[in-house]
């Protein structure tokens, strides 16, 4: 009933998407099975991404609906891998979104910075 994919131009390394097949714009418009089957494989996929990326946990956002901040008409779950020090630089938790706005937003110097500067 779900299924998972990456996306081409991943915010964090590992990022991963799990959608419903059925298409429908909202959380609620999924029947109890859909709905149950999305959570479950994003669940799984989570073990997966927490163990191949050695994250500490993982940000989940599902933004339902265009007033939400959902950019795709069709309900998804963001599963994006996470490690201690991405709480630890400058800026607070969210600053990596700073970095990936603009001209300048390349997540992978970003990262790269941030792990030059973690200590030993």
């Amino acid at each position: 009933l779900s299924f998972a994919f990456v996306n081409l131009k991943p915010l964090l390394p590992g990022r991963v998407l799990v959608s419903p097949r059925r298409r429908v714009v909202r959380l609620t418009q999924l029947t109890d099975a859909e709905a149950a089957d999305l959570f479950v494989t994003a669940k799984r996929v989570a073990c997966t991404l927490e163990r191949v990326y050695s994250a500490s946990g993982l940000t989940v956002p599902l933004q339902d609906s265009f007033d939400a901040g959902q950019s795709v008409p069709h309900v998804h779950i963001h599963l994006l891998p996470r490690h201690p020090a991405d709480l630890d630089h400058e800026g607070g938790p969210d600053a990596i979104y700073d970095h990936l706005e603009g001209e300048d937003g390349d997540p992978r110097r970003f990262l790269a910075e941030r792990t030059r500067k973690r200590p030993r």
